[in-house]
């Protein structure tokens, strides 16, 4: 089992003893990890990835693909103009985590409130 990752480190922005665990779990079940690597290509029977310029085919028999997130802005535009503030939290500002999200929705109420 392998697993493909674009950034140059693992689970960068998880909790250091969680992250660690993690790598750690991952290494005991066999799951080799790419760092740095780009999936280049699907087909059946496996992947071509790319890492550092050199492409390597990976046979699999199931792929999943995790690809990241990009905001979510287009109700922002339909509401442009309108007699109101809006308040943008969450993954329309930017893709994080749950703990974020939380957060800025507090901050958004508390303001509301006040």
């Amino acid at each position: 089992m392998t697993l493909v990752e674009m950034q140059d480190d693992l689970a960068k922005d998880m909790e250091g003893t969680t992250r660690l665990l993690l790598i750690k779990r991952l290494s005991e079940v066999g799951v080799s990890v790419m760092l740095s690597a780009v999936v280049k290509e699907v087909r059946e029977g496996g992947a071509l990835v790319e890492q550092n310029g050199q492409e390597r085919w990976l046979e699999a028999e199931t792929i999943v693909l995790a690809l990241g997130c990009q905001p979510n802005r287009s109700i922002l535009t339909g509401l442009k103009g309108k007699p109101f503030e809006i308040i943008s939290i969450g993954d329309c500002v930017q893709p994080r985590n749950l703990k974020e999200a939380i957060h800025e929705g507090f901050r958004a109420g508390f303001k509301i409130c006040s």
